[in-house]
């Protein structure tokens, strides 16, 4: 199994606490799909980001580009902004614990290898991002 560093933790937990800050985050996570497994796909869901916007993603696109070097921005397949009940969001956000500063690594067998969830924390005014285990994630690809 082929996983982010700790370096590249890092770095997606700092760019999920700026989205958070300036969008107000619902949801960042990172899944890695048996099809590609030394890539990572981003999902984002956010109050102020507009689901499948080109401006959203390039909004993403951008902070990626500045915190990730050349060889880490090659791991991300793909960024992707989903509206917060699409089933991907509900399924990383489902939760049976909230440990504010941890990045929980979720695995599902039906759809990925792993799936990395960033959550914002109780005191987003710190900029904290929270993991949260989210159960079983939907089959197939993003829709």
């Amino acid at each position: 199994m082929i996983g982010l560093s700790e370096t590249i933790l890092k770095k997606l937990t700092k760019v999920a606490a700026i989205v958070n800050a300036e969008k107000q985050l619902y949801c960042f996570g990172v899944i890695r799909h048996e099809a590609a497994p030394d890539r990572w796909d981003v999902v984002v869901s956010a109050k102020k980001l507009r689901p499948w916007s080109t401006d959203a993603i390039i909004y993403l696109a951008e902070l990626l580009k500045k915190e990730l070097t050349i060889a880490e921005m090659v791991q991300i397949a793909q960024v992707v902004v989903l509206p917060r009940d699409n089933e991907w969001i509900v399924a990383l956000n489902r939760t049976d614990q909230h440990r504010p500063g941890a990045i929980r690594r979720v695995l599902s067998p039906q759809c990925c290898d792993e799936a990395l969830v960033f959550r914002p924390a109780e005191d987003s005014a710190r900029g904290t991002v929270a993991g949260q285990a989210a159960g079983v994630l939907p089959k197939g690809r993003f829709k």
